[in-house]
C-alpha cells in the first residue's frame, strides 16, 4: 500500500491527490503547508496538471526544497489517456488506477464504469483490494455493493460474499456497512426465493395482517402476548490473513449459485428483529389472520420437484412462513432439508393415506403444526419434542389411540390442542383418546356421523371451549352430551338439522352461547304481532325485501309464517332457526295466514350474500 510521507518541510515528498483530499489537508496548518496549498491550487487552475494531447495524461509528485521551487516528477504507475474518465468500455485494471484521482468526478466516474462491466470486475477488484490506497480500498468497496445491486442471483451472491470476506474480517468499524448490506442481502434473497418457488408451482403469498372493520374503527388483530425483541447473533468474524482471504475469494468466484447462497446464510448472522407470538386460536384454528409469508405447495409438487433445491428457498425468505403441503410424500432429504430452516413458524402437512410416513424431523422454529390424514403413532411425539416453541398441534382427520394422545399431551411447551373431523364416522375410542388432551381447546364435527358411544363420550371432554359443528344433524342426544361439558362456552352452527325442543331447553340455561352461520337467505321482517295481540300466529311478516326468495315465492307484509316444511313455528326466532338448517339452493315448503287463511308456497333459498345488496 502506497503510505503518506510525514517529514520536515523541506524535505517532504507531498502526493498532490492526498493534498486535494479533505482528510490530508487538515495537517497542512503551518505557513509552507499553506503556501504549498496555494502553489498546488495555482498549478490546477493554470492547467498545469491537466492532459496534454501529445505526451498523455501524467499525474505530478511535487517536492518542496529549500528555496521553494517545485519539481515535477512523473507518477511511476500510471499513463493514462483521457479517454478512461468516462468509457465504461475501459479495461477494469485501468478504471481502478482511476479510483484515486485527485478530481472527485473522475473518481465517481470510474467507479461507475466499474459497476457497468459487473461479475466481470470482481478479480480485479479482488486482486486489487491487498495492494491498494485507502481511497482505492473504499472505492473498491463501493463498487463491489454497486455490482451487487446491479446484478443477478449469481452477481449478487458473489459480490456479496467477497465484500463479506475482504471487509468483515475483524475490522469492527466495517459492522456497520455490514449491516446495511445483510438487510439489502435479506430483501434481495427474499425476491429471488419467492420467484423461485413460484416457478416450481407453489403459491405464495405475502400478508401483512388482518384488519377488521367495525363500525368506523379500524381494529387491527395483534397476537396474543404481544411482541417479543429477539436477541441478534453478535456480528463477528473470524481474522484472516491475506492468503486465506485470497484462497476464499478465489473459491468464491469459482463456485455455483448454491455454494455461495450458503456461504452467505451462514456467515452473516440475521438482524435482530421483533417475533411474534401466534395469536393461537384467537380467531380460527387454521392461523389465516396472521402477517407472514403463506406458501402453499399443490398436491403434485413432490413428484415434480424431487431435490432439495427447491426446499431450500424456504431458509432464504426474510420473514416468518406459514408452509402448507396439500400432499406430503417428501423424500428424507427434503425432510431434512426442510427441517434446518429457522422461519418457519406454522406447517401444514397432509397426506392421502393416513399409511404414509410421518416427519422425524421437524423446524427448531415451529409454533403451530396442522397435521391431516395421518395416522399418529407413539414414536411421532418424540418428533414434536425437537420443536421447542411449538404452541398448537392441530389435528384433522387424523387417528390416534389413547396412548399416543397422552404423549403429546405430556409436551410442556404445547397450550392448544384443535381436534377436526370432516365427512366421516367417529367411533367411541378415538373420542375417548382426545380425552386424554387436557389442551383441547377446539373441536371441529363437519359432515360426522357420531356412533352412540361417541355422544355418549362426548361429555368426557371437559377442557373443549370451542364447538364447531356443520353439515350434520344436532340430535336430542347430542344436546344432552354437550350440556354437561364443563369448559364449553360457545357453539357454532353452519348448515345444522336442528332438533329445535332440546336447542330450546339448552339455549334458555344461557350457559352456553350458540351462533349460526347463515348459509340462506329467506328475505323477510317481523314481529310477534298486531298492536302486542297474538292472531294466528306470532311470526308476523312486517316487510318483504323485493326481489328476494320471500318475494319471489309469494310471501306478502300481513302474512303470518305458520309452518315450515310441516314443522309448526310459534315466532319469528323458529323461523331463523328453521333457515339456518339449509343452504343456498334449497326448496322450502312454507305455509303462511293471510286472512285468517293456510296458504301453502313454495321458497326457493337465496345466497346469504345476496342480503348485502339489500
Amino acid at each position: 500500500m502506497q503510505q503518506f510521507k510525514s517529514q520536515s518541510a523541506v524535505e517532504a515528498e507531498v502526493d498532490v491527490r492526498h493534498i486535494r483530499n479533505r482528510r490530508f489537508r487538515t495537517r497542512f496548518t503551518n505557513a509552507t503547508g499553506f503556501r504549498l496549498s496555494l502553489c498546488v491550487a495555482s498549478l490546477l487552475i493554470s492547467g498545469s496538471l491537466s492532459s496534454n494531447p501529445s505526451t498523455g495524461f501524467a499525474w505530478q509528485q511535487l517536492a518542496v526544497v529549500p528555496n521553494q521551487q517545485l519539481a515535477a516528477i512523473p507518477h511511476p504507475a500510471l499513463n493514462l489517456s483521457p479517454s478512461l474518465l468516462a468509457d465504461s468500455s475501459d479495461s477494469v485494471s485501468q478504471l481502478i488506477e482511476l479510483l484515486d484521482s485527485p478530481a472527485f468526478s473522475q473518481r465517481q466516474t470510474a467507479t461507475v464504469s466499474i459497476i457497468e462491466h459487473g461479475v466481470s470486475a470482481l478479480p480485479d477488484l479482488s486482486q486489487r483490494f491487498f495492494d491498494s490506497s485507502p481511497e482505492t480500498n473504499y472505492r473498491i468497496r463501493k463498487a463491489l455493493e454497486g455490482i451487487a445491486a446491479a446484478g443477478n442471483e449469481e452477481t449478487f451472491l458473489k459480490s456479496s460474499a467477497i465484500l463479506l470476506t475482504l471487509y468483515a474480517n475483524g475490522n469492527e468499524q466495517i459492522f456497520e456497512q455490514i449491516k446495511t448490506l445483510q438487510a439489502q442481502w435479506q430483501t434481495k434473497r427474499t425476491e429471488i426465493a419467492i420467484e423461485a418457488l413460484r416457478k416450481t408451482g407453489a403459491e405464495v403469498v405475502q400478508q401483512k395482517g388482518y384488519n377488521a372493520r367495525l363500525g368506523q374503527r379500524l381494529v387491527t388483530v395483534m397476537p396474543r402476548g404481544g411482541l417479543q425483541a429477539v436477541i441478534s447473533q453478535p456480528l463477528e468474524f473470524e481474522k484472516r490473513t491475506i492468503s486465506e482471504q485470497k484462497e476464499m475469494v478465489q473459491t468464491i468466484l469459482a463456485s455455483d449459485v448454491e455454494s455461495n447462497r450458503d456461504f452467505i446464510f451462514e456467515l452473516m448472522p440475521r438482524q435482530a428483529r421483533v417475533k411474534q407470538t401466534l395469536a393461537i386460536g384467537a380467531i380460527n384454528p387454521n392461523l389465516p389472520h396472521l402477517a407472514g409469508t403463506r406458501i402453499v405447495f399443490p398436491t403434485d409438487w413432490a413428484q415434480k420437484n424431487t431435490d432439495t433445491r427447491p426446499i431450500k428457498e424456504l431458509r432464504q425468505i426474510d420473514d416468518r412462513l406459514f408452509v402448507e403441503f396439500a400432499n406430503t410424500n417428501l423424500s428424507t432429504a427434503q425432510w431434512k432439508t426442510l427441517s434446518t430452516a429457522d422461519n418457519i413458524v406454522a406447517l401444514s402437512l397432509a397426506v392421502e393415506q393416513s399409511s404414509d410416513a410421518l416427519p422425524t424431523t421437524l423446524p427448531a422454529s415451529l409454533q403451530a403444526l396442522t397435521l391431516t390424514g395421518f395416522e399418529i403413532g407413539e414414536d411421532f411425539p418424540d418428533a414434536i419434542q425437537r420443536s421447542p416453541q411449538l404452541q398448537q398441534v392441530q389435528l384433522n382427520n387424523c387417528d390416534f389411540d389413547e396412548r399416543s394422545a397422552k404423549r403429546i399431551d405430556g409436551i410442556n411447551s404445547i397450550k392448544n390442542v384443535v381436534c377436526q373431523f370432516e365427512n366421516r364416522k367417529l367411533d367411541a375410542d378415538i373420542v375417548l383418546a382426545m380425552a386424554e388432551f387436557v389442551d383441547l381447546r377446539t373441536l371441529n364435527l363437519t359432515g360426522v356421523e357420531l356412533s352412540a358411544g361417541a355422544l355418549q363420550n362426548l361429555r368426557q371432554l371437559t377442557n373443549v371451549s370451542l364447538l364447531y359443528v356443520s353439515d350434520m344433524p344436532a340430535s336430542s342426544s347430542f344436546f344432552q352430551s354437550v350440556s354437561v361439558m364443563p369448559q364449553l362456552k360457545n357453539i357454532q352452527f353452519r348448515g345444522c338439522k336442528l332438533d329445535i325442543a332440546a336447542y330450546k331447553k339448552l339455549a334458555s340455561a344461557q350457559r352456553i352461547r350458540m351462533n349460526f352461520e347463515a348459509q340462506a337467505f329467506l328475505g323477510i321482517q317481523g314481529s310477534g304481532g298486531i298492536n302486542g295481540r297474538r292472531v294466528g300466529a306470532d311470526a308476523l311478516v312486517t316487510m318483504v325485501v323485493p326481489d328476494s326468495a320471500a318475494a319471489v315465492g309469494g310471501i306478502e307484509a300481513g302474512d303470518f309464517i305458520n309452518k315450515i316444511d310441516g314443522e309448526k313455528v310459534n315466532d319469528f326466532n323458529d323461523v331463523r332457526l328453521h333457515i339456518t338448517q339449509y343452504t343456498a339452493g334449497d326448496e322450502v315448503d312454507i305455509e303462511v295466514l293471510r286472512d285468517g287463511k293456510p296458504k301453502a308456497l313454495t321458497v326457493k333459498l337465496r345466497d346469504y350474500k345476496t342480503a348485502r345488496k339489500f
